[in-house]
């Protein structure tokens, strides 16, 4: 076999155990409903949503600026992530997994 075609296998491999993933938190989120924070300490969520949010698209941004890219194509890319990571963090509470795993 190739390097090339190892590589795409990976590729997909990956895709798809991401996309796994995320159903299956889907599905967790549907079934649990743990909204407790939510109602409890709504301030403590945004905030955590906000940092959740924020904190993994500002080195992408910084990484895109410092090289060269136009700031309007570095933040759609900041701005993407940030929105899947704000997704992912409002589907790990709902999906029970926050409580599971702080034992809250």
């Amino acid at each position: 076999m190739d390097a090339e075609y190892i590589y795409f296998l990976f590729e997909v491999a990956t895709v798809a155990v991401l996309v796994f993933a995320l159903v299956y938190l889907f599905v967790l989120s549907i079934i649990v409903r743990d909204y407790r924070m939510i109602v409890e300490r709504p301030f403590i969520f945004v905030v955590e949503l906000i940092f959740m949010m924020v904190l993994p698209a500002l080195p992408i941004l910084f990484f895109y600026v410092s090289r060269g890219t136009d700031f309007h194509k570095a933040m759609a890319w900041a701005s993407s992530l940030a929105a899947k990571f704000g997704i992912f963090h409002i589907v790990m509470q709902l999906s029970g997994m926050y409580s599971f795993l702080f034992a809250t």
